[in-house]
Order: C-alpha cells, then sequence, then structure tokens
C-alpha cells in the first residue's frame, strides 16, 4: 500500500483513518491506517476481504516492527517501512459558525467525513437527539440535487446518496443513508464513525439512546466497556432503500402540519426506537405520535 501511494497523502476524516482499497490477486482488499495514536509513534492497521468478511486483520505497528512513524511538522506525519517513506498530512476540519445554531441546540464537534463532507454535530435537549448539520462554510464533494416533489425539500447528493432535509433556517441536516452503503461499510456508510473520541458524551449518549441503560455500560466517551476498541455509533439518520419511500413518509408528516425539523424527528426517533428494542414500529403511527407530542 505504502508503495502504491502518493509521496504526500491527505487524512480528511476526523478520526484520522486514511482509507486504503486495492486489489491483491483476484481478491479486493480494502482497509485503512489510522493515526490516532500517531504522536506515541504507533501505527494502527486494519484491513478486510471485500468478498470473504471472515478475512479481517487488525493490528498496531511500532519501530520495534519496523514501523517508523515520526513527527514532520504541524499536523504531519512520516511512516516509513522497509526503504518506503510517505507523508500523511492530517486534515484539520472547516470550524463552524456560532449562527449554525438554533435555540434549544448545543455545539458538539466540527467533523470531516470520509466521504469528503463537513458535518457540524449538534446536540439537542428536547427531543435528545443529536444532529449532522451540513457545514455550508466548507467546500462541499458534490453537487446536491433536489429530490422531486419532496415536501419537505429533500436533496440527494450524486455519489454519496445520502439525504438531507432542509430545514425552516435553510439548513441541511442530515435524514438518510442508502442502506447498502452501510452494508458495505465503504466511503458513504454516514458519519457515525467518524465522531472524534474523548468527548465527554456520556449523559448525552444515554438521553438519546435509553436502550443503553438496559443493555450495555459505557465510559465517559461512549465506549463499550468489555468491548476495547467499540463505541457507541452516533447515527441519528435513517438507513433507508427507496428514495421514494423516504419522501412519501417524510411528506405524510408535512401534511400533518409538521414543520420540517418535527419531520426530521418523527423520522429518526421512530427508526432509533424500533432499532434499539427490536420492535416493529408502523413507520406512520410512530411518526404521527412522536409528531403529536
Amino acid at each position: 500500500m505504502l508503495r502504491h501511494a502518493p509521496e504526500r497523502n491527505l487524512v480528511y476524516p476526523t478520526e484520522l483513518y486514511f482509507y486504503f482499497r486495492f486489489r491483491a490477486g483476484h481478491r479486493w482488499i480494502s482497509g485503512n491506517l489510522r493515526f490516532t495514536d500517531a504522536p506515541a509513534s504507533i501505527l494502527h492497521i486494519g484491513y478486510f476481504d471485500e468478498n470473504d468478511r471472515s478475512f479481517v486483520r487488525a493490528s498496531s505497528f511500532d519501530a520495534t516492527d519496523g514501523v517508523e512513524l515520526s513527527r514532520s511538522g504541524p499536523g504531519r506525519y512520516a511512516v516509513s517501512w522497509g526503504g518506503i517513506a510517505r507523508e500523511f498530512v492530517l486534515v484539520s476540519p472547516a470550524r463552524s459558525e456560532p449562527d449554525l445554531l438554533v435555540t434549544g441546540e448545543e455545539f458538539v464537534a466540527d467533523i470531516v467525513d470520509d466521504s469528503g463532507h463537513s458535518f457540524v454535530l449538534v446536540w439537542a435537549a428536547e427531543p435528545s437527539t443529536f444532529r449532522y448539520v451540513l457545514n455550508p462554510h466548507a467546500l462541499s464533494p458534490e453537487t446536491l440535487d433536489p429530490i422531486p416533489g419532496s415536501t419537505p425539500p429533500l436533496f440527494v447528493g450524486r455519489e454519496s446518496r445520502f439525504v438531507f432535509l432542509f430545514d425552516e433556517s435553510g439548513r441541511a441536516i442530515l435524514l438518510g443513508v442508502h442502506a447498502s452503503n452501510i452494508r458495505a461499510n465503504n466511503y458513504y456508510d454516514g458519519p457515525f464513525d467518524q465522531v472524534p473520541p474523548g468527548f465527554p458524551l456520556k449523559d448525552k449518549l444515554q438521553a438519546a439512546y435509553p436502550a443503553l441503560a438496559h443493555r450495555s455500560e459505557i465510559d465517559p466517551h461512549g465506549n463499550y466497556l468489555g468491548s476495547p476498541g467499540q463505541r457507541v455509533a452516533i447515527s441519528p439518520y435513517v438507513p433507508y432503500d427507496s428514495i421514494d419511500a423516504l419522501v412519501t413518509k417524510a411528506a405524510a408528516g408535512h401534511a400533518r402540519g409538521a414543520t420540517a425539523l418535527q419531520v426530521w424527528e418523527g423520522l429518526t426517533l421512530a427508526w432509533r426506537r424500533a432499532n434499539l428494542w427490536g420492535e416493529e414500529l408502523a413507520p406512520d403511527t410512530a411518526l404521527g405520535d412522536l409528531l403529536s407530542k
């Protein structure tokens, strides 16, 4: 992988992953280098066979393994192995503006997703939910096309297939992620895996995902106790297979007099409740119940 990488590489995602994909004979190998422990000169590597998910490998390397990781400048690290040296630049996310928040919201973090999108993760105490708001001050990696006939206005990314809902303040809030991308675990599987580590989020996570109190113990940063390397996925959006179905559900809520933000809350909370509790919720009924509160 290093041999075929450019001399200088940019690491965009906030969780400091550098993703790679290459062909090895008849197999496609996907994986990442992770630079979270770069200050300690430790490089984490993980990869898997796209056609055989039982083939998964992960490990950590330092100088004792022949992998040299050294700081070459602010946010820059040189990786050397077997006589091959490459530089990796850790790109800082664009800073969001305070006016992006609406009443009742609290800023959590600026996030750069591996899709190339820049999000602002916000917290709303009522109705106890996170939101991924598109950062309008950052360059967009793709065109967002309006979805014909959608009310409230919905837009879809040409490459990512992310579906965004525009609220009354003109903000684009992530509403849907295509289920096939989640299953493929690719660049467009959603920003749930790019929340910066080390944030004190336990109280917010337990409020947003009440089933945690009954199923799992987490530390102050949302990491699962007893499951090293795993943490709560902050995913306040709907996995969808059909855009038409998503548009229909959104329109049903809007027709009941719900605001755009209430439609977003109804759809995402209905899915989250069903996902956590394993219940089969009728989408329209759940949406109506949630929107009437």
